[in-house]
C-alpha cells in the first residue's frame, strides 16, 4: 500500500490547494448579500435584559435599538458596530450605550 503522499511537493500542493479552497469560500460567502436586519439577544450579570433591532444599512455598518430592563425599571439602548474588512475574520469596533429610567424598589427586602 502507498503511503497518500510520496513526497514532500506533493503534499505542499495538496496544501496549497486547500488553503485556495478555503479562502475562495470565505470570499464567496463574504460576497454574498446579507440580511439587513436583524434581533440581538442582550444578557447582563446579574440582572439587566434587553432586545435590540439590528439593522445592517451598509455592509461595514450595523445599528442597533431596543429596549433594557434590570428586573425593576426599563430604559432603552442603542449601539452602532463598524467592521471594516469582508473577511471570515475580521476585527470590529462596536460603541454601546444605553439609559435605565428610575424604578420603584420599595418593598424589596435588602
Amino acid at each position: 500500500m502507498q503511503p497518500p503522499f510520496r513526497t514532500a511537493s506533493q503534499l505542499a500542493l495538496t496544501a496549497v490547494f486547500v488553503v485556495v479552497g478555503i479562502v475562495a469560500e470565505s470570499s464567496r460567502a463574504a460576497a454574498a448579500p446579507l440580511h439587513p436586519f436583524g434581533l440581538t439577544v442582550e444578557a447582563g450579570a446579574p440582572d439587566l435584559v434587553g432586545l435590540r433591532l439590528t439593522v445592517r444599512p451598509r455592509p461595514w455598518l450595523r445599528l442597533n435599538v431596543g429596549p433594557v430592563t434590570d428586573l425593576f425599571s426599563a430604559g432603552l439602548s442603542a449601539g452602532f458596530t463598524l467592521i471594516p474588512l469582508r473577511s471570515l475574520v475580521s476585527p470590529s469596533f462596536t460603541v454601546d450605550g444605553g439609559y435605565l429610567f428610575d424604578g420603584d424598589t420599595r418593598g424589596i427586602p435588602r
